[in-house]
């Protein structure tokens, strides 16, 4: 075995090594973010065990009613995902964004007003959080209802 062979042998064995670590780290990070998918349209609302269908499928319809979902969209296939998840009485609904849109004042205020829609409209006047994520649905921002400042 020359030298490189030597070299290519040891630098497998430690990538694999480092992937098998990472996916033993991963699994335990993300054991507790366990969610149940259900697809409208192209896109796809994952929530928690502690809401009901009934909830994801209103939360679904709604967003297919609003085109925020497209009805049979072949080239998105999936590709718009939502999180929804309750804490006490508050809805949180997980969007993930480009990561810099949630500086954007114009952008944000949008939102607040569109988590009011969602809690008139969807969730009986619940409170309701919208969580700006990016990627790996870190928390970038969260915005709530704020009623007093649209009225």
């Amino acid at each position: 075995m020359n030298f490189i062979s030597k070299i290519q042998e040891k630098l497998f064995i430690y990538i694999s090594f480092l992937i098998i670590v990472l996916n033993i780290i991963g699994c335990s990070f993300f054991n507790d973010e366990k969610y149940v998918e259900k697809s409208f349209g192209d896109g796809k609302v994952f929530y928690k065990e502690n809401i009901s269908g009934k909830e994801a499928d209103k939360l679904g319809n709604y967003f297919l009613s609003e085109g925020i979902f497209k009805r049979n969209d072949t080239l998105n296939n999936g590709s718009t995902k939502v999180y929804l998840n309750k804490d006490s009485n508050t809805y949180q609904i997980k969007f993930i964004i480009k990561e810099g849109i949630e500086k954007d004042k114009i952008y944000t205020d949008i939102i607040r007003i569109f988590a009011v829609e969602l809690s008139d409209n969807v969730f009986d006047n619940n409170k309701v959080e919208i969580h700006l994520c990016d990627e790996n649905l870190r928390i970038l921002k969260v915005l709530k209802k704020d009623t007093n400042k649209l009225k």
